[in-house]
């Protein structure tokens, strides 16, 4: 299950991501489709594998204090209130002296699901492909997992088709995300799939 993080961290050790009484990097997220400042809520910030949390209150800006070079950080923004994560975002910095940044974030909702057959057995390594909101980039994953399962934390809000595959058994399942909501979905496979012109078509 994807449920959400509630750990309030006051300070954390991981480097180079450490709040700082005298910080170097200040960022203001911003909700790019309303335009207002994202706060009220835990903010998770990933630099290649280290990853810290804060949770920020209502037009607070991020205090960071990094080490003179080039990163680029990956944001996750859950609220308290809703079950999953709400908003992501990403942005490159480059670090000489300081840096003040609007992160603009984008709404997002959580994906979760199996791949089953005509008698709801699941099926570990069924192929998957994704068709959602191509607003920014999203590391689908391409088969189940060895559950017959899938999940995907942060999902552009809209609608999204999933497709799966399995021998010569094929399934769609259509879903809407909306912020801050998991979308938990059942890929049956009970189309035959015929392969044309090296393309797959559900008959």
């Amino acid at each position: 299950m994807l449920w959400k993080s509630v750990v309030l961290v006051l300070f954390l050790i991981f480097l180079p991501l450490v709040i700082a009484e005298s910080p170097n990097t200040l960022l203001t997220l911003v909700d790019v489709v309303s335009k207002e400042a994202v706060g009220e809520a835990y903010v998770t910030i990933a630099v290649g594998e280290e990853e810290a949390t804060y949770f920020v209150e209502q037009d607070e800006t991020i205090k960071l204090n990094l080490e003179p070079g080039t990163y680029r950080l990956k944001i996750l923004v859950n609220k308290p209130n809703t079950e999953a994560f709400d908003y992501y975002g990403e942005t490159s910095i480059s670090i000489d002296n300081s840096v003040v940044e609007v992160v603009h974030v984008y709404p997002v909702g959580s994906l979760q699901g199996f791949v089953i057959d005509n008698v709801e057995n699941t099926i570990a390594g069924a192929d998957l492909k994704f068709e959602c909101n191509p607003i920014f980039s999203v590391d689908f994953p391409k088969r189940t997992d060895k559950y017959g399962s899938f999940s995907l934390s942060a999902v552009p809000v809209g609608t999204c088709k999933i497709h799966g595959n399995y021998q010569e058994s094929g399934g769609l399942q259509e879903t809407e995300i909306t912020p801050g909501n998991i979308a938990e979905i059942n890929i049956k496979l009970d189309h035959v799939v015929i392969v044309k012109n090296n393309s797959s078509v559900l008959m």
